[in-house]
């Protein structure tokens, strides 16, 4: 059974059928169904049990033929049940979530790539290295962002300080039109969720890479500690291929002079795309 199935069931049921079983699982008795319905009390089981059978309950089921009911409506239309109903059986509906799981979330399940180790530990001694980095990529709605919701965490409980930016959230008119104005947007965003810094450096229109590079190397400076740079949804300037060879490649060497540098050592960068635009 699936909700298209249960749906084309349902949809097929006749006028009479939607009205018993609405009324059962709204609580009625036998009784009240007889009498709002003008059956005999007598047959409303029978009737019940008929239409336990159209959505495709058979003898050998775990369930009687009433609690098969309460269950496939609870799963799949759970307006029709009082809540009533779904303790008496145990039932309740399965809300499946459509956006980023949080951190206690019970649906979210942790990945094994190897025995006894999950994607999640790999990432988390990764971003414990100098100069790391650590790329997600997987197809829309894999949960990319409920990872990277837990490397951030993971990230506070070592006292760094992560940096969690979306990228869609730079997708504007005035950010994309040019490679300058797009770095000044990342460098502000980022700048916002750290402790305030005074900056002397003046930006230079004319060297935006460079501007940005020093800005950041001037926050490492002044922090002095660990900084995780999370960046989800890169995938949304892959479709600016100016900005995201510019982009991309100040990051490289933000990377390779963490072989340099001490400074860069304590950047980590975890970078999230989608599969589908790669």
């Amino acid at each position: 059974m699936n909700q298209e199935i249960f749906d084309h069931i349902y949809c097929n049921l006749s006028d009479n059928d939607k009205n018993i079983i609405q009324l059962r699982l709204s609580g009625k008795k036998y009784q009240e169904i007889a009498q709002s319905m003008s059956f005999d009390q007598s047959s409303v089981g029978r009737k019940l049990k008929s239409i336990a059978k159209k959505f495709k309950y058979s003898s050998e089921s775990n369930l009687e033929w009433n609690e098969y009911l309460v269950q496939i409506f609870t799963q799949y239309k759970p307006t029709f049940v009082i809540h009533e109903l779904q303790e008496d059986y145990g039932f309740h509906p399965v809300i499946m979530p459509g956006r980023p799981e949080k951190i206690d979330s019970p649906f979210y399940i942790e990945r094994h790539r190897i025995k006894r180790c999950t994607i999640e530990s790999e990432c988390y001694e990764a971003i414990e290295q100098p100069g790391s980095l650590v790329r997600i990529k997987a197809p829309s709605r894999m949960g990319k962002t409920s990872l990277m919701k837990r490397i951030q965490d993971k990230a506070n409980k070592n006292n760094y300080f992560p940096v969690y930016l979306r990228f869609d959230t730079l997708i504007e008119p005035d950010n994309i039109n040019n490679v300058n104005n797009f770095l000044k947007a990342f460098n502000k965003n980022i700048k916002s969720q750290l402790p305030d810094v005074s900056y002397g450096l003046s930006w230079d229109d004319n060297n935006a890479k460079i501007s940005c590079t020093q800005a950041f190397k001037e926050l490492l400076i002044y922090l002095k500690k660990n900084v995780v740079l999370l960046l989800d949804e890169v995938n949304e300037i892959f479709n600016y291929p100016e900005i995201s060879k510019n982009f991309f490649a100040m990051l490289r060497s933000w990377y390779e002079e963490s072989n340099n540098s001490e400074i860069w050592e304590n950047l980590r960068m975890v970078i999230a795309y989608s599969t589908e635009y790669h």
